[in-house]
């Protein structure tokens, strides 16, 4: 992969860090030209500089530290570090070491003049610095890089972008341009109107903290709204719970999309994390309701209620009565979604198991089968695992899947768009034998068509035939992308 706006991002990120660090550790060694005003004076320039730089991209820095920026892998990731963090130190040192003390020398003959200024302008260098990372972090801003479009595969075009008032969860359609967002207090109605650049998205809060907390995965059934809800960090819960207490609720749908008739179908669902969570709702074409839970690598005595919940996709009418368990041994499943032959999609996020390593793994998740979490990995043989995935992978453009797509629905034939730190394009195929991929399987390096910083949660196809996708976490602001995607 190519050098990427967020690999620019994460260079900016770091020079800055190595100059803020330079001027800590400056402050720190006993000089016999540096006063104790100077050394103060750095201290307080190198806080500032890095405090701030992590604060505005913690998680771009990490990234960066970790090779997991995009475009950044092997030997070259390590280079960028090094080299970067090198640069920021040769700034900061030719700034205290030519730049502000020719200065002083210009302005005043006398030494004592000479520190005390010298002091100030470390100050406003630092204040220089931190100005200059903050411009840059908007400048070189990921969400507004361009669309990948020039895959061999499929083509995209950017429609129309949005704005959101906070991060997005999920989004279900209740028509061609309306339906509902979920966000992390609230749930609103929206509605594209216009066509072409005159779009606009109009929101109308109808749900927030009073009804909802935390609402998580949407899906519009039979006239009704339902909302898988995670709640609160519970302070009683079991050691090593996030809660017990989470919920499935529905609500009525009127015809101006206001929500009515709250009611709690499912009480006392299990989520082991923040990110290992009550997640995606998909109305099946049985006319149940299916439910993806994350998983736990523990065993916890006594065991909260419904612990079996945990790593399984559930099922349940829309009174939330029949609750069964579908499929059991996922780690952490998002976004479900249902192909046209009645089959159930999504892809499972990766980690650590008890014997083996588990990939990022495209599922077609099948009834009464167990995929081996937390006990075994991606790879056979297998002891309890009963069937395996369509596809893995274990490179970084498909780390922490979210949102996920069936391209079938746009008209562009059989393959599965996944929203991660990127949004990227896995064809497959069936033959006698089942299933399979279109690329070998476990290969480094998807399709990418849409690049972004932070996680698409939303992948959503439209009934006018366009993608809308939305980004959470890592970036500067949360938008919806309209976008236009063809072969």
């Amino acid at each position: 992969m190519g050098f990427t706006r967020n690999t620019a991002l994460g260079v900016v990120v770091l020079i800055f860090i190595g100059a803020g660090l330079y001027l800590v550790a400056r402050s720190a060694w006993p000089r016999r030209d540096t006063g104790q005003s100077e050394r103060i004076a750095s201290l307080i320039a190198g806080l500032l500089v890095t405090v701030v730089v992590l604060s505005i991209q913690p998680k771009v820095l990490l990234d960066a530290l970790t090779g997991q920026v995009e475009g950044m892998e092997g030997v070259f990731s390590i280079a960028v570090i090094f080299g970067s963090l090198i640069l920021g130190v040769a700034i900061a040192d030719y700034l205290l070491g030519r730049v502000i003390p020719g200065l002083a020398r210009l302005s005043t003959s006398m030494e004592a003049r000479r520190k005390v200024l010298r002091s100030a302008l470390i100050i406003i260098a630092g204040l220089a610095l931190t100005g200059s990372a903050w411009v840059a972090a908007r400048v070189i801003d990921p969400t507004v890089g361009t669309v990948v479009g020039d895959s061999g595969n499929l083509g995209v075009e950017l429609v129309a972008e949005f704005e959101l008032p906070d991060e997005p969860h999920d989004l279900v359609f209740t028509g061609p341009t309306a339906g509902y967002i979920s966000f992390p207090d609230s749930i609103a109605f929206f509605e594209v109107v216009g066509s072409g650049a005159e779009r606009s998205l109009e929101l109308t809060e109808v749900v927030d903290g009073a009804g909802i907390d935390n609402p998580r995965g949407l899906e519009a059934s039979n006239g009704y709204l339902f909302v898988s809800q995670q709640g609160q960090a519970q302070d009683d819960a079991p050691e090593g719970m996030y809660s017990t207490r989470g919920e499935v609720i529905r609500f009525a749908i009127a015809e101006d999309g206001s929500l009515s008739d709250r009611t709690v179908i499912i009480e006392e669902v299990p989520a082991v994390s923040v990110l290992h969570g009550i997640n995606g709702l998909a109305a099946g074409p049985d006319g149940l309701i299916y439910l993806a839970i994350g998983g736990a690598m523990r065993e916890l005595v006594p065991e909260p209620p419904n612990f079996g919940w945990l790593g399984t996709i559930l099922r349940f009418d829309v009174d939330g009565n029949d609750i069964e368990v579908y499929a059991d041994g996922l780690r952490n499943v998002y976004d479900l979604e249902w192909d046209e032959s009645g089959r159930l999609w999504g892809v499972d996020n990766d980690g650590p198991t008890f014997r083996g390593y588990r990939a990022e793994e495209v599922l077609q998740i099948k009834e009464g089968q167990n995929y081996g979490y937390p006990h075994e990995g991606t790879y056979a043989p297998y002891r309890v695992r009963t069937d395996g995935p369509v596809w893995a992978h274990t490179g970084p453009d498909v780390e922490g899947t979210a949102g996920i797509e069936l391209s079938e629905k746009l008209d562009l034939g059989t393959g599965i768009l996944i929203g991660a730190r990127s949004l990227t394009y896995l064809p497959y195929s069936e033959d006698d034998s089942g299933l399979y991929a279109g690329t070998d399987f476990d290969i480094q390096g998807l399709e990418v068509v849409f690049d972004r910083q932070g996680y698409f949660t939303i992948v959503e196809a439209s009934g006018e035939g366009l993608l809308y996708v939305g980004v959470t976490g890592l970036s500067l602001q949360s938008n919806l992308y309209l976008l236009e995607v063809g072969q």
